[in-house]
């Protein structure tokens, strides 16, 4: 912890490597209080505080989140009832990972309590070789309204806007309007609904990044 505050943090600044400052807050690595001491030393710096937390056992990352100011909190599998509301109150984007809980065999994120209770969720794959090696963002959509009992539109909203407002990017991308990055995908399916219904699929026809056709039918231009 000296280490990271007094020497990494502040080189990482001053080189301007990093906009974000995260911490995986858990049991058996860091502890809240160490993970306060490290994201109020990033804020001090500029860096914005992110945190992972609660994905093993319940050990108030949560309530750290929202207590620093965490832009978002990931995993949080065993988030508590009082972390919740505290990142509801806080504005904390929640970044659940349903693809650590079923490689893990873990149980799901709360991801219905948490939209109940006005948190903002978005989702990823956190993909990783240890516990999600998936880099399929249909499938994890799939896995959020099945098991974390998420509609289909909640889901679309989580990986698209909230997902872009979790990295601070929210302002460029994520959603399709006037001044906005062209990111974005033609999907071959009748409607939206059969994104999440024919799962394990690739319904991907065009992809435009940055207003350049990069995808199209499928294959890589």
């Amino acid at each position: 912890v000296k280490l990271l505050i007094d020497e990494m943090i502040p080189a990482v600044a001053r080189l301007e490597l990093a906009e974000f400052n995260d911490v995986f807050c858990e049991h058996g690595v860091f502890t809240p209080a160490q993970s306060r001491l490290i994201l109020e030393a990033g804020k001090a710096y500029g860096l914005t505080p992110k945190i992972h937390a609660d994905e093993i056992e319940p050990y108030e990352g949560a309530e750290l989140a929202a207590e620093v100011g965490a832009i978002s909190a990931e995993h949080l599998l065993v988030a508590s009832d009082e972390g919740i509301e505290a990142m509801a109150k806080a504005g904390t984007i929640a970044v659940l990972l349903p693809g650590t809980a079923f490689f893990l065999r873990a149980p799901y994120a709360r991801g219905r309590l948490m939209v109940d209770r006005g948190v903002p969720v978005a989702i990823s794959t956190d993909f990783n070789p240890g516990s999600s090696p998936t880099i399929s963002l249909p499938f994890i959509q799939n896995l959020a309204c099945m098991n974390m009992g998420m509609t289909m539109e909640e889901v679309l909203c989580a990986t698209t806007i909230n997902a872009a407002h979790a990295i601070n990017r929210g302002d460029v991308v994520g959603t399709l309007e006037q001044d906005k990055q062209a990111d974005l995908l033609i999907l071959d399916v009748p409607n939206y609904k059969q994104l999440q219904y024919f799962y394990g699929m690739n319904h991907t026809d065009t992809v435009i990044k940055a207003g350049q056709v990069v995808v199209k039918g499928g294959n890589l231009l």
